[in-house]
């Protein structure tokens, strides 16, 4: 059980590093996309009206994400960062997924495939 606690602890700081480095790019280098987001931030803020807030701006990021939006900006940095996010959290997903099903059924995949 330890090695999955640090599995995931571990994506979840890589996940908030790559997620604060989008943001710190859209902050950047596209302020109105960034702003028509939302302004979405890694962090919560203490207000209730701005955690409202956040969570569409989360959403809007989200979707940019997932749409694959930020390949029509044309810069080659963000395109790698946004496909390698849409890559890790894919195998996020899988992975989550496995450990569930073997942990639900008792079964490993692997042993299906024998």
């Amino acid at each position: 059980m330890p090695l999955i606690f640090w599995l995931f602890s571990g994506s979840a700081l890589i996940w908030l590093v790559l997620l604060a480095t989008l943001i710190k790019i859209l902050a950047k280098y596209y302020p109105q996309k960034h702003q028509d987001m939302g302004r979405p931030s890694v962090f919560w803020n203490y207000s209730l009206e701005a955690q409202k807030e956040q969570w569409t701006a989360k959403w809007e990021l989200m979707k940019f994400l997932l749409k694959r939006e930020y390949s029509s900006l044309n810069n080659v940095s963000l395109v790698i960062l946004g496909d390698f996010m849409l890559v890790f959290s894919v195998l996020f997903i899988a992975v989550l997924g496995y450990i569930i099903f073997s942990k639900l059924f008792g079964i490993s995949i692997c042993a299906l495939l024998h």
